[in-house]
């Protein structure tokens, strides 16, 4: 008890010394502080939070969050007639991605595709597809 009391007359003391502006060691007769010491701001301090709930004023369907686009649609081009490797090249550059190239026998066309013509698209030529959308050629080798 006794401890706790000495701790509390110590930050007493140390407070009245700061607000009254005691400078402990100064040579200084005015009682002032020193024409060189410098004076110590104080240490930033955060805002309370808040209860208030935050201001809504501007906001309204006309500052509302833009929709998120809906996917480009790409035109699936006639293909049909055309050499595999060709027809294939001309689909990746417009931007379709999922392409599957099949025999007309019911197998995958192998790596070398400049050797099968395009008999069938599916889907048909002239419909707008998204870029991921499944277009399968059916070929024939030449």
């Amino acid at each position: 008890m006794h401890k706790q009391r000495t701790v509390r007359v110590a930050v007493v003391v140390l407070a009245a010394m700061t607000a009254f502006g005691c400078s402990g060691g100064s040579d200084d007769k005015s009682g002032g502080a020193s024409s060189q010491e410098k004076p110590v701001a104080a240490a930033p301090v955060a805002p309370a939070p808040s209860r208030v709930a935050p201001s809504t004023f501007g906001e309204g369907p006309a500052s509302a969050a833009p929709a998120a686009k809906a996917p480009k649609l790409i035109k699936l081009p006639k293909v049909a007639g055309e050499n595999a490797a060709i027809a294939e090249d001309q689909l990746r550059r417009l931007g379709f991605t999922n392409i599957r190239l099949n025999s007309s026998g019911g197998g995958k066309v192998g790596e070398r595709t400049a050797e099968w013509t395009v008999k069938k698209v599916s889907p048909k030529a002239g419909k707008k597809l998204k870029a991921g959308a499944l277009i399968v050629l059916t070929c024939t080798r030449i």
